[in-house]
């Protein structure tokens, strides 16, 4: 398996990214819930759309730091937890992808209570390689539908729960 490692960024990355993508939502769970599915990675093959499988390494509690390996689609991913304030604030950066997407990746979420539920906003920041650019014009829709699968899932499962 051949990897790609990306350029190590920080937060402030966000503000300084080639192209950010920023989607919005609603889940009707209350925000702690939310934040438990969002921050457990064993649960992300139950509702969000491509991934096969996710875990932190190394032991609890995990946190800043903390780092993450998620099989997504044919592609493998490995994460920095960068910001970790419960229940509203999750961000992490991919180190390295078994996919030439990106030269730095940092993604968002957002989570505000909303009425009878919980306003998720996810913020992908990135500086983009070859594979991504010639991908641009199909990249938007194909995230867009990505998000609310995701959004319309989560609400899914944690209705099950």
């Amino acid at each position: 398996m051949r990897w790609y490692d990306l350029r190590e960024v920080d937060m402030g990355f966000m503000d300084a990214a080639e192209k950010t993508s920023v989607m919005e939502g609603m889940v009707r769970a209350p925000r702690a819930q939310v934040w438990a599915a969002i921050s457990d990675p064993t649960t992300w093959a139950s509702w969000f759309p491509g991934v096969r499988s996710a875990s932190y390494l190394g032991e609890p509690p995990y946190g800043v730091g903390s780092r993450r390996i998620a099989d997504m689609g044919s592609a493998r991913y490995e994460e920095t937890m960068l910001v970790w304030n419960e229940p509203s604030e999750w961000v992490y950066r991919i180190d390295r992808s078994t996919l030439p997407i990106a030269n730095a990746q940092v993604e968002s979420t957002l989570l505000e209570d909303a009425g009878d539920g919980t306003k998720v906003r996810w913020v992908l920041a990135t500086d983009r390689r070859l594979l991504l650019k010639v991908s641009a014009p199909f990249l938007r829709r194909g995230l867009d539908r990505m998000w609310a699968s995701a959004l319309d899932n989560l609400g899914a499962y944690l209705a099950r729960r």
